[in-house]
């Protein structure tokens, strides 16, 4: 099979552009963890795109590197979404107003690219290749962001942009209250990745029951005895 003619192909290099678009009209620095996550897709999907090239694979390289970057986009997707567009309708933004290149950006940034990834996390091979021991390892870089972020505001009070998100902002509620929200979200990133966890394998079902039957039909399987006999 040409590798060109590959839908794994072409879906892996739109994710690489849309996340590519939404970097380039952004007017935000890398600071925030949007760009970052998107920064970790651009960055996997343009390696994947190459190794299906080069391979002549649909399956995906780097299987844990994939879980993790579907992690991160996908926290990037909600937050964004719940927290801190409290659940409006992003297209409205998208057709008029003078913020109508950032609003391109964020809807690739936090809706297009989230989406993507995840479908070809549910619908792409290598399937069952996360483990539930690779958790730990994919939440130290969203909390790792966290602790970040709060000891370079400490450290270097005059750094611009201390707090990217408000969550993260101790200056009105303290330090007790950032570290609730920390807590929070922790256990809510640890039910996210588990879901990612559960996706791979809802995937594997999925690919099981819509695969054809390979093999011989029972006519011919039955008659081979008679055959010999």
């Amino acid at each position: 099979m040409n590798v060109w003619t590959r839908p794994a192909l072409w879906w892996r290099l739109a994710i690489a552009l849309s996340a590519f678009l939404g970097l380039v009209l952004s007017n935000s620095s890398l600071v925030y963890f949007t760009i970052q996550s998107n920064v970790v897709v651009l960055g996997y999907f343009l390696g994947a795109a190459y190794w299906t090239v080069k391979r002549s694979t649909a399956d995906a390289p780097a299987p844990r590197l994939r879980g993790a970057a579907v992690l991160y986009i996908t926290i990037t997707g909600i937050v964004a979404h719940v927290l801190l567009n409290h659940g409006e309708n992003p297209l409205p933004g998208l057709v008029s107003g003078p913020e109508r290149l950032q609003n391109w950006s964020s809807f690739f940034l936090h809706y297009t690219t989230p989406l993507l990834v995840l479908a070809d996390w549910l619908v792409l091979k290598p399937r069952n290749a996360s483990r539930w021991r690779d958790l730990p390892l994919w939440l130290a870089f969203p909390l790792g962001y966290a602790v970040v972020t709060e000891a370079r505001a400490i450290l270097f009070p005059g750094f611009p942009l201390k707090y990217p998100y408000f969550f993260l902002d101790p200056t009105e509620h303290g330090y007790g209250w950032v570290a609730g929200q920390i807590g929070q979200l922790t256990v809510e990133f640890v039910l996210l990745a588990a879901a990612v966890v559960g996706l791979d394998r809802l995937g594997t079902r999925l690919f099981t029951r819509t695969r054809p039957v390979s093999g011989p039909a029972p006519e011919a399987a039955g008659s081979a005895p008679e055959a010999a006999a």
